[in-house]
């Protein structure tokens, strides 16, 4: 077994063990902001209700974008 193989593989498995662990509101807040990145920008013509679970996939893997907020500016009073 090739060693970059192992090495990929180790990676893998520790991203989805760390993406099973984490709190379910971390969860659901990268959930939505999946969906919205997919139905904004090139694709603002689309309703996020009609979009497949392998459309959101394939347009998160298309590009990332710049949060919508300043965390300071959503965090501060």
């Amino acid at each position: 077994m090739d060693a970059s193989y192992r090495i990929e593989r180790i990676r893998e498995k520790t991203v989805i063990w760390i993406a099973w662990h984490l709190p379910r509101e971390v969860v659901k807040w990268a959930f939505i902001r999946a969906f919205a990145h997919a139905s904004t920008g090139p694709w603002g013509n689309t309703h996020p209700d009609s979009l497949t679970y392998k459309e959101v996939y394939d347009r998160w893997e298309q590009g990332d974008e710049d949060p919508p907020v300043n965390l300071e500016e959503a965090l501060l009073p």
